[in-house]
C-alpha cells in the first residue's frame, strides 16, 4: 500500500498544480440544510459570477467510482479502512483535486462542495485514533495523508441545535434512521466539529452560519460572503428576492 501512496501523492500534486478554481465547502450536521443551501447560493450567484458547480464526494470520475465501490460492502470496508487507514483521506484528496479540475475545464468558476475538509477529518479519524495514543495524535497522523487535499477558500459552518437537526432529519426520512442521526449523537458530533474547526481547519476561514432561520436569510449572508471574499460586486441584484 506504501507504493500506492506515493504513487497517488505525485498524481495528485500535478492535478492540484494545474487547479485555479476556486471553492467553498459547507459542514454541518445532518439535516442542517448543506444541499439546499448550496444550490440556492450556486443559482443566487450565477448572474454575477458565471457557472457555479455543486458537487458531493465521492465523485463519479474514476477515483470517486472506484471508492463507491470499497464503500458498497459496508463490512469489508470497515475492516479495510481500519487495516489501512491513509488510504481514504488520501483518495478522497485525490478525488476532489481532479474533480475541481473538470470543473475547471468544463468552464465553470465557482465549485460549492458539500462536506470537505472538516467532514474528511471527522469520518476518518476513527482509524486513526485506534493506532494513536489521543485524539490530537489521531489528527496529526491523518493531517499527513491530507497534505495533498485542496484547499478551500473558506468553509461554512451551517450550525444548528442537535433537538433541531434530529427533528428535520425524522420528518425527511424515508427509512430506519442512521446511528448518526440520533440526537445525543448529534450532540457529540457538533462538540467533535468544534473540536476540529479550532485544530483542523488549515488556516482556513471558517465561518459559522446560524442555520435555525429561514434560507433566503442564510443565502444572502452566504453570498455576500463569498463576494466579499471573492471581491465580486454583491450589488447588482438582491439574494434574498433571488432565494426566496
Amino acid at each position: 500500500m506504501t507504493n500506492t501512496h506515493h504513487s497517488l501523492q505525485t498524481k495528485m500534486n500535478t492535478v492540484i498544480a494545474q487547479n485555479t478554481i476556486p471553492f467553498f465547502s459547507f459542514e454541518g450536521l445532518p439535516g442542517a440544510g448543506k444541499t439546499t443551501q448550496i444550490q440556492l447560493v450556486a443559482e443566487a450567484l450565477k448572474p454575477v459570477y458565471g457557472p457555479v458547480a455543486c458537487i458531493d464526494l465521492p465523485s463519479s470520475n474514476p477515483v470517486g467510482r472506484f471508492l463507491k465501490g470499497l464503500y458498497a460492502d459496508k463490512e469489508r470496508w470497515e475492516q479495510f479502512r481500519f487495516k489501512y487507514p491513509e488510504v481514504n483521506p488520501a483518495l478522497i484528496g485525490y478525488d476532489l483535486a481532479d474533480t475541481l479540475r473538470v470543473c475547471a475545464e468544463a468552464g465553470y468558476k465557482l465549485v460549492l462542495l458539500s462536506r470537505g475538509r472538516l467532514s474528511t477529518y471527522y469520518y476518518n479519524l476513527g482509524p486513526y485514533e485506534s493506532r494513536c495514543a489521543n485524539r490530537s495524535a489521531a489528527l496529526e497522523k491523518c493531517r499527513h495523508d491530507m497534505i495533498h487535499y485542496p484547499k478551500a477558500d473558506g468553509i461554512f459552518f451551517l450550525d444548528l441545535p442537535a433537538d433541531v437537526a434530529h427533528e428535520r432529519v425524522v420528518k425527511r426520512a424515508r427509512g430506519p434512521l442512521r446511528l448518526m442521526d440520533a440526537e445525543a449523537a448529534m450532540r457529540k458530533d457538533r462538540q467533535t466539529f468544534g473540536w476540529l474547526m479550532e485544530n483542523a481547519a488549515e488556516d482556513i476561514l471558517v465561518r459559522i452560519i446560524d442555520a435555525n432561520r429561514g434560507q433566503s436569510v442564510i443565502t444572502d449572508e452566504i453570498c455576500r460572503a463569498i463576494c466579499s471574499q471573492l471581491e465580486v460586486n454583491s450589488s447588482v441584484f438582491d439574494f434574498q428576492e433571488i432565494a426566496a
